[in-house]
């Protein structure tokens, strides 16, 4: 009887089963489908964080080179790393769903809840436990102790407590922004994570209420524009670093243009495809959009010079690089072979 109702079964249906089968058997292959330029991209971002947190410790011994004074350079932009970082989470999350839903806008968000408390809580929870352990134990005048685990001026009440369970520790930390500006780095790199779930908390919900492409992608650049808006708002009333860095509305937009990247994969896919063309045309480009160009929006100006390079690109791939790519191939081949 089982087999004959799933004969009968229609087949969106049937295909849906199959999709939903065939990614709970992919979940327990951690390394199926990796995508080796992401995970590059990945390594890049967590290298700049962690070069960051290593100057920052202050172990490393005083700058005696040109090397050393360059790599201190670098490390300080470690907060790039962290807006790379967003920018992937929202990439990945939103290809992921649109390769496991037959239909994004009819998506299950249980499930997406239940995958995204399967991937993160139990490494989360282990920090947490291995966090307060530490405190507990750990040498009290140690300078070390202080910057990873614990900084004497900071508290460890039960708001704390409750913004680690609730994911909204950036929001405390901002609370308590003019008491102490740090509490440890175990402590504090999970204000990103508390920003990446806000986020995909509603992320769901406003996938099921767009209910179409269009509208979803509208939504998400609302969301971008919230984000520059907020920066805005946040320089001119002179905000501090915590409210301008840990502040979610500031946070969002990264993750938002990582959502949009996937829903328009094709529009950046072809950029990068076209990237060494636009590298070598671009200052023709300039040169040529510069009267179209000149006194414009930065912003407006910027995107009708990046079109007039892809253009440029475009027509250059086509009608030049692909035929003398191929011709060139055939002929060399050819002679090789003579020879």
């Amino acid at each position: 009887m089982i087999l004959e109702s799933n004969l009968f079964r229609s087949d969106p249906e049937r295909s849906g089963e199959v999709a939903k089968i065939s990614a709970e058997a992919k979940d327990h292959r951690p390394d199926h489908d990796r995508n080796i330029g992401i995970d590059v991209l990945r390594a890049v971002a967590i290298l700049i964080v962690m070069a960051l947190h290593w100057v920052n410790s202050r172990l490393p011994a005083p700058a005696t080179s040109a090397w050393d004074n360059v790599f201190i350079r670098f490390a300080g932009h470690g907060t790039y790393g962290v807006e790379l970082f967003f920018v992937l989470s929202g990439f990945l999350i939103t290809s992921a769903a649109m390769a496991r839903e037959p239909n994004l806008f009819t998506m299950s968000a249980r499930d997406f809840y239940v995958r995204r408390i399967a991937r993160i809580q139990p490494l989360y929870l282990a920090i947490v436990v291995i966090g307060f352990a530490v405190v507990l134990i750990g040498p009290i005048g140690s300078g070390i102790f202080h910057y990873t685990f614990r900084e004497p001026s900071a508290a460890f009440g039960g708001e704390f407590v409750a913004s680690l369970f609730t994911f909204s520790y950036n929001w405390e930390m901002i609370a308590h922004r003019n008491e102490f500006f740090f509490r440890g780095l175990h402590w504090d790199v999970l204000w990103s994570l508390a920003v990446e779930e806000q986020f995909y908390l509603a992320f769901p919900i406003l996938i099921l209420w767009a209910r179409q492409r269009r509208k979803l992608i509208l939504a998400l650049l609302a969301v971008v524009a919230l984000g520059a808006a907020t920066r805005i708002l946040m320089d001119a009333a002179h905000a501090g670093f915590l409210l301008k860095l840990m502040n979610s509305f500031s946070c969002f937009d990264a993750i938002a243009i990582g959502a949009l990247c996937a829903l328009w994969r094709r529009i950046p896919a072809r950029i990068g495809q076209l990237s060494y063309g636009l590298y070598l045309f671009q200052a023709l480009a300039l040169w040529l959009a510069a009267p179209v160009l000149e006194g414009r929006h930065v912003a407006a100006a910027f995107l009708l010079f990046v079109g007039s390079a892809l253009i440029i690109a475009e027509a250059s791939y086509r009608y030049y690089e692909v035929p003398l790519n191929i011709w060139t191939k055939t002929m060399l081949r050819r002679r090789l072979a003579a020879w």
